[in-house]
């Protein structure tokens, strides 16, 4: 995954990419769509079926949208707020 943590002074969300690290197919993608808003969006049919709605919560935090409300859009928001929280030499 890449993203961009965006840009307060202008008011604009994350947005970045997502692939699968073994075919470089992309899986996803975010992209800012409102003041300081990110909408996550699952993009390859054959990559969503692996990833099933286990009735776990997850963390969501964060002003995130998701496009089609998938179990992968919500781990990929999962995974951006996980690099957020960690800091150098923690």
């Amino acid at each position: 995954m890449v993203f961009n943590l965006g840009d307060a002074d202008c008011n604009d969300g994350q947005w970045g990419a997502v692939w699968r690290r073994n075919t470089g197919e992309l899986v996803a993608n975010s992209f800012g769509t409102g003041d300081m808003e990110t909408t996550i969006q699952a993009v390859s049919e054959k990559c969503i079926g692996p990833y099933k709605s286990h009735d776990v919560w997850l963390p969501l935090l964060g002003n995130y949208r998701y496009a089609n409300n998938l179990e992968l859009e919500k781990l990929v928001s999962v995974a951006i707020q996980i690099c957020f929280s960690y800091k150098s030499g923690d």
